[in-house]
């Protein structure tokens, strides 16, 4: 509790809010790796390796835009050696890194046969899976609803004790971004997966918390 003489008597209370819900979004994270000698020819590697990846997906089901890149660099990579006890660096090509996602409702048997149909490609990409909900607006309200009332049970024992009675409020304050919305759940495979491990996995529900401050006028 603070006293400023400018705004009056005023509470400042915390309150922490948390909501779970069942996740209804898969979202792949995939990553294709290439390393060559020469620079043109691993990016003419990794357009060809993107493009087989695209048409195995299409096969599935799903199309081409749904396959989205959120990262690509093409660089050189070095390997540390030693040479007359010295250490030095040693080109070893040049690596890219293509980085891409695909998200689609959840649903176990599409999940189990895209982890098949992306580890058995012939680009060999990587795949991590998350899972997420697509609409967040009722847990959102959810979760604020718990917080504000976290605050004013948090307000109305400070109030209490302080011997002081609780009026208007005066501001309420929280971060959107504070908002996590993610199932703690996650696969990856390398390799071919193993489906029916993939339709019988059951992710953890969607659990998140959020904080807000909330300043009542004090009496």
């Amino acid at each position: 509790m603070y006293i400023s003489e400018q705004s009056g008597r005023l509470l400042k209370v915390n309150g922490t809010g948390y909501a779970s819900a069942k996740p209804d979004l898969v979202e792949l994270r995939i990553e294709i790796v290439n390393l060559t000698m020469d620079y043109k020819e691993t990016m003419d590697q990794a357009v060809h390796e993107i493009e087989l990846l695209r048409n195995a997906l299409e096969s599935t089901g799903f199309e081409r835009k749904d396959l989205k890149t959120t990262g690509f660099k093409i660089g050189p990579k070095y390997d540390s050696c030693y040479e007359n006890g010295k250490s030095k660096q040693v080109l070893v090509g040049y690596e890219c890194t293509h980085n891409l996602t695909l998200k689609f409702d959840l649903d176990s048997k599409r999940l189990g046969e895209t982890l098949m149909t992306i580890s058995t490609s012939r680009s060999s990409p990587k795949a991590w899976v998350n899972f997420f909900m697509k609409d967040k607006t009722i847990f959102a309200t959810e979760l604020l609803e718990s917080a504000i009332t976290n605050a004013k049970e948090n307000a109305a024992i400070m109030a209490k004790a302080a011997g002081v009675g609780l009026g208007s409020i005066r501001y309420i304050e929280f971060d959107e971004n504070d908002f996590r919305t993610s199932s703690s759940s996650s696969f990856s495979a390398a390799g071919p997966p193993d489906v029916k491990l993939c339709l019988s996995a059951e992710p953890n529900d969607v659990a998140a918390s959020v904080s807000v401050e909330v300043v009542w006028n004090i009496e």
